[in-house]
């Protein structure tokens, strides 16, 4: 099982993936066009489970990857502790799961 952290951004999107013994596998800032998002999950053969910051716009990423077999989680922003409280805060630490 892979599990990935999205920080979601308007036109773009920062995702770091875990394996099972939260080693990362993958990160990657690509642009959010549906064939983009499917073809970085794709390309780690397996299940997934993704998470992202439940603000606005995330809507589109949830269909899209509910419709590839992929599980969305929604993360509130206030109990994000990792990035609320983080010292330094750069897309690359608050896509990591």
């Amino acid at each position: 099982m892979y599990y990935s952290g999205i920080d979601l951004h308007s036109d773009n999107s920062y995702i770091t993936t875990i394996d099972d013994n939260g080693a990362i596998v993958k990160q990657q800032r690509l642009d959010n066009i549906d064939d983009c998002v499917i073809s970085y999950f794709h390309s780690l053969p397996g299940t997934h489970q993704a998470v992202v910051e439940s603000t606005t716009g995330w809507y589109w990423l949830n269909d899209l990857l509910n419709d590839h077999g992929i599980d969305l989680v929604l993360a509130h922003a206030k109990y994000l502790k990792a990035i609320s409280y983080a010292k330094v805060k750069t897309d690359k630490v608050d896509s990591q799961p």
